[in-house]
């Protein structure tokens, strides 16, 4: 299958993402997670730096990530935060696979950075 430029810069790069990615937009987040409310689904959710933001402020959220790197990297830092934030009751919390077959009623859907930008071509 051929690698698509954008996997290969992500495959790449994910290791260094965190450094480059500080932005001071956790509390516009926080401020929309409040008046929505749970569950949180976020697109490309990278590294986690805002699913695991909601997550440690008691948000129920889904991350979803087509890059096994970023994904690994939130994943690493999900594990290094206390258990009550990764599992609500025995159920995760944080899902960063959401199976085809899933049912779950999302109330807020969010795009923290450059999703879109990426959308080239109709598929």
């Amino acid at each position: 299958m051929l690698e698509r430029p954008r996997e290969k810069y992500y495959r790449d790069t994910a290791r260094f993402y965190d450094a480059f990615a500080e932005r001071p937009d956790e509390t516009f987040y926080l401020e929309l997670a409040k008046r929505f409310g749970s569950p949180i689904l976020e697109l490309a959710c990278g590294t986690g730096r805002i699913t695991l933001t909601l997550a440690q402020a008691g948000y129920e959220i889904i991350g979803i990530e087509l890059s096994p790197e970023m994904l690994g990297i939130a994943q690493e830092k999900l594990q290094q935060l206390p258990e009550d934030v990764q599992s609500n009751e025995g159920e995760r919390k944080i899902l960063c696979y959401l199976k085809a077959e899933s049912q779950i009623t999302i109330t807020a859907v969010l795009s923290a950075y450059a999703l879109l930008q990426y959308c080239t071509r109709v598929e």
